[in-house]
């Protein structure tokens, strides 16, 4: 029973943190979209306001 644990350590831990980095990234990039589309708007689009 102790080296099923230890193996399913080993393939279980690279997949958590290949997702975790991937969730990271994923959140900045989106941050970084929402901050930037709203301080620049799309070249193409009017504004409601003018």
């Amino acid at each position: 029973m102790a080296l099923m644990a230890v193996v399913w350590h080993w393939w279980i831990a690279p997949l958590l943190v290949a997702l975790t980095v991937l969730a990271i990234i994923a959140t900045i990039a989106g941050y970084f979209k929402v901050v930037h589309g709203q301080r620049y708007p799309p070249r193409g689009k009017e504004r409601a306001s003018e």
